[in-house]
């Protein structure tokens, strides 16, 4: 069966859509011949209706086309202009839509949903001359999924050969069958930039090789994709695997204040920062109560500083109070004692206090790295000196 666009004019659109399973846009031949002779004065044998699409669009392309602004097919193809028309089928940024009205600017369109909407005309492509009716519109919310082998076997023949088709001709290819459902499918895959690019009017396959690299890309997000919901699952119910203990060490750095995000938490849908990191170590068993993260949140050295060699106690005058008796301030437990007093039978009292400077020379690396620190930090699991030992 063949479906003529007919134009508000009444004049034969340049585009021809062919219907081979819904039939023709017209319930009958003698009402299609008819809409033909008031074209042209010509009507179409019942032959045409037997032909195959090639033979057809032949035979119709001999009909005369009245207006001199109706380009003809091959024209049309080659210039890439495609008018829309009432009653259409166009793509309104990837979604199907049938023309209501045009205007200068802006076009009514039909939805899916069955709704009306005021798009942009640069916002339009012709996808397929209709007429398209309202139930025709609704049935395009349903996709249409084409055979992989049908479209594999399609691509591999343009890609060979080098051909371009329309958008028509392909659905009737895939599809065995040309109908706005399989149009508008074959045009989806065109929009998918896999397999198929170009226009409605002319459609190219993409090359092999760009083909299978796509298809390989894809895989390997899928298999990404499967993989992160089986680990938000194993995190959930807290059965980590060694490489998934691994895969914390973001966490461990918003925990610390290192980075501002964490894929992990984006994951699991948790809020992105260092309390919320920090509490997930903890209920994860990953981190104790001894894990302190303030140091490193305010850039405190983990590590003691490195000495340079060995340091000689310099030649100075001193007063050797060394057969005194004298009590340390700090307590038995402390590392670095440096605190005393002694009391001599006269009344005398003496404060020790160790002299380190006599230790670090003026304006050496040591000197610098103790200015840096200024001093040193006890914490709960250890201290951080300010000078090497």
């Amino acid at each position: 069966a063949i479906s003529l666009s007919i134009g508000v004019s009444g004049e034969l659109h340049p585009s021809l859509a062919f219907q081979t399973a819904s039939g023709p846009s017209w319930t009958t031949r003698s009402a299609l011949q008819q809409k033909c002779s008031k074209l042209g004065g010509k009507s179409i044998s019942p032959a045409t209706f037997a032909l195959g699409p090639s033979a057809r669009r032949d035979c119709l392309r001999q009909l005369p086309l009245p207006r001199r602004g109706v380009l003809s097919m091959v024209s049309a193809a080659k210039a890439n202009v495609s008018p829309l028309l009432p009653d259409s089928l166009i793509e309104v940024k990837g979604e199907p839509a049938v023309v209501s009205s045009i205007g200068k600017v802006k076009v009514e369109v039909l939805l899916t949903n069955g709704k009306s909407k005021k798009v942009k005309v640069a916002d339009c492509r012709m996808v397929a001359p209709g007429p398209v009716r309202s139930w025709e519109i609704e049935e395009l919310a349903v996709e249409v999924e084409a055979s992989l082998s049908a479209v594999e076997e399609v691509h591999a023949y343009l890609a060979e050969t080098g051909d371009r088709v329309s958008v028509h001709d392909l659905a009737s290819t895939i599809f065995g069958e040309s109908s706005f459902k399989t149009v508008w499918a074959t045009w989806r895959l065109v929009l998918a930039d896999r397999y198929f690019t170009g226009t409605p009017g002319e459609i190219a396959a993409h090359p092999k090789e760009r083909v299978d690299a796509m298809l390989a890309g894809e895989a390997a997000a899928e298999k990404a994709e499967k993989e992160r919901v089986a680990f938000c699952k194993r995190v959930k119910s807290k059965k980590l695997t060694k490489k998934d203990v691994e895969r914390f060490v973001d966490v461990e750095d918003l925990a610390l204040m290192r980075t501002n995000s964490s894929q992990i938490l984006k994951d699991l849908e948790m809020t992105q920062s260092p309390d919320v990191a920090l509490s997930l170590l903890l209920d994860m068993g990953l981190w104790t109560d001894r894990d302190d993260p303030w140091p490193v949140r305010c850039g405190i050295p983990a590590d003691a500083p490195r000495a340079e060699g060995k340091v000689a106690v310099p030649e100075e005058e001193r007063e050797d109070l060394r057969h005194l008796t004298s009590v340390a301030i700090d307590d038995a437990d402390a590392d670095d004692p440096d605190d005393a007093i002694s009391c001599e039978a006269d009344g005398t009292c003496w404060v020790h206090v160790a002299d380190v400077a006599a230790l670090v020379p003026p304006s050496s690396s040591v000197d610098f790295e103790a200015r840096e620190r200024c001093t040193s930090v006890y914490l709960p699991t250890g201290t951080v000196p300010m000078l090497p030992d």
